[in-house]
């Protein structure tokens, strides 16, 4: 299905014809900036994806379903959590404000110069059963916050055989299901974080993370990590160390305070509910006693929580379960 410009019908943008946003700009309006376009006046949406701006920040759920039925695309918002406004309310609506959804994908540059080319995909629709989800992903200053991602079905079938190398990596999952993981993989595929003072927070906690590990592997067991998908989503979730043998799960955090220690309470009992069958114990990881009320709290709630000996002696340190 054709791009025309009734205004220019001599301007026909096939699929899987490449263009520039200045071109379309010029025939259809429009800023050329936005990755969702609705020019003034016109009966189209235009839809930029641009896998690459995603995987700068650690995360990608743009792209093709598996099979073909569906393109995955973020909506648009830098700061802060999106929301249905602007062009993302455009794109919700398109159907009842009788708006054609147009997608392009970016592909390569012009030659000798840093302008971007767009591939047509060609005409789509919000899928009507399932149109959208909501993911967590950072914004432009490394802050986690909830996107909306789209799922844009073709109108025809000349589409999706277009650009099937452009798959999701982060399509949503159809079932729940865990499996365990190396820190390694997990930390490549965590969202990468600008802010200064939240850095300071991951990298006091992974050193802590690394004395556990060693008093775990001390014993002679093993410490992984576990990774969580659950139906609708697209990014896993990572949790902290988990031991195979003593079907154990540790979340550590950097300093005992209550906000902390809520927020670990929170994350493992989250996990667990998702872990079939649930992990035998659920421990907090601080790196000092809290006040005796935050244990009793811990307590009540059937965790457990376990600080360092304060001498941090010896190459392995030893747990001390409160």
């Amino acid at each position: 299905m054709a791009l025309i410009d009734l205004n220019d019908r001599g301007f026909v943008v096939e699929v899987g014809d490449l263009v520039t946003r200045r071109d379309l700009a010029s025939h259809f309006g429009g800023s050329g900036q936005s990755g969702i376009e609705t020019p003034k006046g016109q009966p189209h949406i235009f839809v930029f994806s641009d896998p690459s701006t995603g995987s700068k920040h650690g995360y990608n759920f743009d792209g093709w379903a598996a099979d073909g039925s569906a393109f995955f695309y973020t909506g648009a918002g830098r700061l802060g959590p999106q929301d249905f406004v602007r062009g993302n309310k455009a794109l919700r609506d398109a159907r009842s404000l009788g708006k054609t959804i147009h997608l392009f994908a970016a592909d390569g540059n012009e030659v000798g110069t840093s302008t971007r080319l767009h591939r047509y995909l060609g005409e789509f629709e919000l899928d009507q059963v399932d149109p959208h989800r909501i993911e967590e992903a950072p914004d432009g200053i490394g802050i986690v916050r909830t996107v909306i991602v789209f799922r844009l079905v073709p109108r025809g079938t000349a589409a999706a055989t277009i650009s099937q190398d452009l798959i999701a990596s982060a399509p949503p999952a159809m079932q729940t299901g865990w499996f365990e993981t190396t820190r390694e993989a997990s930390d490549s595929l965590t969202f990468a974080r600008k802010a200064v003072a939240e850095s300071a927070i991951v990298r006091r906690e992974r050193l802590l993370e690394d004395r556990l590990i060693s008093a775990i592997e001390a014993t002679g067991k093993t410490a992984t990590r576990l990774s969580i998908v659950i139906p609708g989503q697209g990014a896993a979730l990572f949790t902290d160390t988990w031991v195979r043998e003593d079907r154990e799960l540790f979340e550590v955090k950097a300093d005992a305070t209550r906000n902390n220690i809520r927020m670990a309470v929170g994350q493992l009992l989250d996990y667990a509910r998702h872990i079939d069958p649930r992990p035998s114990h659920l421990t907090v990881v601080v790196p000092v006693r809290p006040i005796e009320d935050l244990v009793e709290f811990v307590k009540s709630l059937g965790l457990g929580i376990a600080v360092f000996d304060a001498s941090g002696a010896g190459a392995h340190p030893s747990l001390n379960r409160l």
